[in-house]
């Protein structure tokens, strides 16, 4: 076990193995992203495994390389409070400095935990309006780096194909069993570094920082405007995590792309990838009965959800505190089905920081994970409905419709 796993897992006899002085192992070595072994202690919660690194003199106000973060930054994102305190008291790690890249300092940070850095919207006419901090590159349209643009503004999606691409595109789509329809923008996804986007044609762009492989283009590098995602199929639906990227197809197959760590669902990256997915990989679900036409999918930086078209709902990626469905000891590398739902049809999901929820097909919201891995009915108020409105009340109680997660609300 390396010094970064050995961090990550809280395998702490494997640490301070690792640190012992004749080992000459440098507890400021940085991995392949420029994150430090103190950075992933920090963001897991590893108490005892910060507390070794500060003794063995791990640098407190070191910095990744994409965000700029600290491990005081990863610590207070996650809400890590423990490790953040030891990290301040132990390590004397100051919550108003160094700034991110964002120039935002721990403390600020931690007040914007998991709002977003952009924001983007398809209007009625197929058009998509972004705005937001620019220095990122997800906003799909000309900005000043590291300017924030506070006034929505049309995205430059590339212009339309050719009649005789259309033809193709319309051809390659009848053969599968599918309409092309070349109108407008009809599902946009935006994470911290990038933007998706996929059209009634069902053609995919990405836009935005490229590390991780996150845009889905076969490299890392950067697209300040966005670039149709080399993906043979019509995409439906979009969920972005802050370095991966997921997307439904209209025949309900599920591919995925991004950073090794994040909640791919597929095989290990090939060799030579850096650790990555760097294009969309179809995403197995290998212990259904049958095959699985997913209808909709929804992700956070941890684990990821999916709907399939039969009601079932999928979950993998992180599974410490049964945020898919599963005990804790399950490995959720893969996606499994939640079968403690039972027969209940769920046709919308959604993925916070440690918890999950869906709607059913009554309306019905369900929540599980923060440590209780089995589906539990969320009890909605009686309200009393305005007078000749009362589709959306059963016994006097609203029926929900969607439903949405932040880290730590929903």
């Amino acid at each position: 076990m390396d010094l970064f796993a050995a961090a990550r897992r809280g395998a702490v006899p494997a640490l301070r193995s690792l640190l012992r002085p004749e080992a000459e192992c440098d507890a400021d070595l940085r991995d392949d992203w420029g994150q430090t072994a103190l950075m992933l202690a920090a963001e897991a919660g590893r108490t005892d495994c910060v507390a070794l690194l500060l003794a063995a003199g791990a640098d407190v106000g070191a910095q990744d390389a994409e965000s700029g973060y600290t491990a005081l930054h990863r610590a207070l994102l996650r809400g890590q409070i423990a490790a953040a305190a030891m990290l301040v008291r132990v390590g004397g790690a100051s919550v108003d400095s160094p700034l991110d890249h964002e120039g935002l300092s721990p403390l600020a940070l931690c007040e914007l935990a998991h709002g977003p850095a952009e924001s983007a919207e398809a209007t009625l006419a197929g058009d998509v309006y972004t705005w937001g901090q620019a220095g990122g590159l997800p906003l799909g349209r000309p900005a000043a780096t590291g300017s924030h643009e506070a006034r929505p503004a049309r995205a430059k999606l590339p212009a339309p194909p050719s009649s005789l691409e259309e033809g193709a595109l319309t051809a390659a789509a009848a053969a599968r069993g599918e309409t092309a329809d070349p109108r407008g923008v009809v599902a946009v996804a935006a994470a911290k570094h990038h933007t998706l986007f996929a059209d009634a044609r069902g053609t995919l762009f990405s836009c935005g920082v490229g590390g991780g492989g996150r845009l889905g283009h076969g490299d890392e590098t950067h697209l300040p405007l966005p670039r149709a995602v080399p993906l043979q199929r019509a995409v439906v639906c979009v969920a972005a995590g802050l370095d991966h990227s997921l997307a439904v197809t209209r025949c309900g197959e599920l591919f995925a792309w991004g950073a090794a760590h994040a909640p791919l669902g597929v095989a290990d990256p090939p060799a030579g990838s850096g650790g990555c997915v760097l294009s969309p990989r179809r995403v197995p679900f290998g212990a259904a009965k049958g095959a699985v036409e997913v209808a909709t999918v929804a992700t956070s930086d941890g684990h990821a959800l999916a709907a399939d078209r039969a009601g079932g709902v999928w979950a993998w990626g992180c599974n410490g505190r049964g945020q898919c469905g599963q005990p804790a000891s399950v490995d959720c590398a893969r996606p499994r089905r939640v079968d403690s739902l039972g027969d209940t049809r769920v046709g919308a999901v959604a993925a916070g920081g440690a918890h999950s929820a869906g709607v059913d097909a009554g309306g019905r919201v369900w929540c599980w994970g923060n440590d209780a891995a089995a589906p539990q009915r969320l009890k909605m108020p009686a309200e009393e409905a305005p007078r000749g409105i009362r589709a959306h009340l059963r016994r006097g109680k609203p029926l929900a419709l969607q439903v949405a997660c932040g880290f730590a609300h929903t």
